[in-house]
């Protein structure tokens, strides 16, 4: 261990995980987000209304340096004109299936190695990002 450095920390997007597209798999995500909602849309519509949506969300929290939980995502900026209940009942599955829509993620090639040898040189460890959502970061 280097005694000048007290922690690593990784960006998670392109350091420890890649994204790789998978069309079924994103089909099925809009599906389900679209589901979810309880929209009338086809779901290729629905994905389009909600990225539209997410354009203004994402300039504001960039400018606040701040992002909202799930509920507040969905029912203040994405789909405030549908029905609530549904949306806070459904909000933290929503937002991951909307995640998903882009593809799937998976650890770069030696990424879980790297993570443990580093644990085992005594290395504190953390993670920066800036993904939307409450239980992604956790969940990995």
């Amino acid at each position: 261990m280097n005694e000048n450095i007290e922690a690593i920390f990784f960006f998670f997007f392109g350091t420890l995980r890649i994204l790789h597209e998978n069309k079924a798999y994103q089909l099925k995500a809009e599906k389900l987000i679209a589901s979810l909602s309880g929209t009338q849309l086809s779901p290729k519509d629905f994905r389009k209304l909600i990225d539209e949506r997410y354009v203004p969300y994402r300039k504001w929290a960039l400018d606040v340096n701040r992002e909202s939980n799930d509920e507040e995502l969905w029912c203040k900026w994405l789909l405030p004109d549908y029905n609530q209940d549904v949306l806070r009942k459904n909000c933290k599955e929503m937002t991951y299936w909307y995640r998903q829509c882009s593809g799937i993620r998976f650890v770069v090639d030696h990424g879980i190695e790297v993570i443990k040898e580093l644990h085992a040189r005594g290395y504190k460890q953390g993670i920066i990002s800036n993904l939307i959502g409450e239980n992604e970061i956790p969940e990995w």
